[in-house]
């Protein structure tokens, strides 16, 4: 099980723009936000608006 956070997210962003150009971290973002989508919808992760993602195992 995990929990993953806005603030998870944004130091994510922050490291890889360190090490990488904008244009693949918003590649990077982008692919993250489609996979949780999909865990979502196949109900692998339970969305908590507000606080973030958790997702059970």
């Amino acid at each position: 099980m995990f929990n993953l956070s806005n603030q998870h997210l944004a130091d994510f962003r922050d490291e890889q723009l360190q090490l990488v150009g904008p244009t693949a971290v918003a590649h990077h973002l982008s692919l993250l936000s489609k996979a949780l989508k999909t865990m979502a919808h196949y109900g692998r992760l339970n969305v908590a608006v507000m606080t973030g993602y958790s997702a059970g195992a």
